[in-house]
């Protein structure tokens, strides 16, 4: 979804055009506000098993053209009546707003739709992810139960996969670890993050490898920096599934590819009396 506006930057014309501009201030400010005005649970019993209808090509289309609609509510009732018709929270999450996200991505690239149109369809996904996450076959019961770290979540510098960031996190908070939402960051925001809080572990969303010397800069910087010397730092993301084996040259500890293994991953990087 970055790759037009980026090209332009790096072109630094005179005068920049007005759609550049304004799909900066789209990702740099409207985006990240999005994100952190959603508010994580945070404490969460485990999820109750539920083997549920699975989503196909056709709800997908149909959601997102419910997203770019006139009616405001079409893309919530569609999500309610796949959860009345057994879908799970989970694999509406996965299987129908992941993709539809994409493909609004792609319909910016191919300029079918303008910012506004994908930012309004962006903010109706939000949404659909905070009321599935209070959907009880997802969060369980809502009894306290300790917490298994805390976990900062950011996009690499240049990236604005913010939605499947946000998909992450609630795996995390449903998987009890206490998560701390970032925008997308620069070498020194999350280095400051680490320097002044106790993280076990930062994950980072990597869209593609056009900045990948800086996240690696961005990872060696927070180790340096870190008030907890035993930081982990786990990469996923569009870039870590077309190349799963990246991680290890940016200098990261794991990689995951799945949301919902992504706590799983984190679990095993801890020591095993706090992981276990």
């Amino acid at each position: 979804m970055t790759s037009r506006s980026h090209a332009r930057d790096e072109a630094a014309p005179e005068a920049e055009p007005l759609d550049a501009e304004l799909g900066r201030t789209i990702e740099h400010v409207l985006l990240p506000r999005l994100l952190l005005a959603h508010r994580l649970p945070v404490q969460i019993e485990p999820p109750v098993a539920v083997v549920g209808t699975p989503i196909t090509p056709a709800d997908v289309e149909g959601f997102a053209a419910d997203l770019l609609s006139a009616d405001e509510g079409a893309a919530a009732a569609r999500v309610r009546a796949l959860l009345a018709g057994g879908s799970t929270a989970e694999a509406i999450m996965l299987d129908l707003l992941s993709p539809t996200a994409r493909q609004m991505g792609d319909l910016w690239d191919q300029d079918v739709c303008d910012f506004v149109a994908v930012t309004v369809a962006l903010g109706r996904i939000q949404r659909s992810v905070h009321e599935l996450s209070g959907v009880r076959a997802f969060r369980g019961t809502g009894v306290d139960r300790p917490m298994v770290g805390k976990v900062l979540l950011a996009c690499a510098e240049g990236d604005q996969h913010l939605l499947g960031l946000l998909i992450a996190a609630e795996f995390f908070a449903r998987d009890e670890w206490e998560v701390v939402l970032g925008p997308p960051v620069s070498q020194r925001q999350p280095a400051a993050e680490v320097q002044h809080d106790h993280f076990d572990i930062v994950g980072f969303s990597v869209g593609s490898d056009r900045r990948l010397d800086e996240l690696a800069a961005t990872i060696a910087e927070l180790r340096r920096v870190s008030s907890n010397p035993a930081i982990k730092v786990i990469v996923g993301g569009p870039w870590i599934d077309q190349q799963p084996d990246c991680w290890q040259q940016i200098g990261a500890d794991a990689a995951s590819t799945d949301a919902r293994e992504a706590p799983r991953v984190a679990r095993g990087l801890l020591p095993t009396s706090v992981g276990s």
